[in-house]
């Protein structure tokens, strides 16, 4: 019933990509063995409460500020019927 908000998710990938086009390493592979993939660099999830760097341009710095939004706070929200 949930889903990963990371850079391993295929559908956050795309999100993050249309977020920011203008940055080839909006997400990117694992620099070294045994690395994890991240938004810009930085991050390992895709929906943060914090990080506003990562965010919003008044908070961010050298070299996300020309690409901000990366992330976002807005949750992904499912319903379910239960019987």
């Amino acid at each position: 019933m949930t889903a990963d908000h990371n850079c391993y998710n295929q559908s956050e990938i795309s999100i993050v990509q249309a977020r920011c086009p203008t940055d080839q390493k909006a997400v990117t592979n694992p620099s070294m063995k045994g690395g994890i993939r991240r938004v810009a660099g930085s991050l390992a999830v895709t929906r943060a409460l914090g990080d506003l760097y990562l965010k919003k341009r008044e908070f961010s710095f050298h070299p996300y500020k020309e690409h901000v939004p990366y992330i976002t706070v807005t949750p992904e929200v499912n319903f379910r019927e239960v019987s």
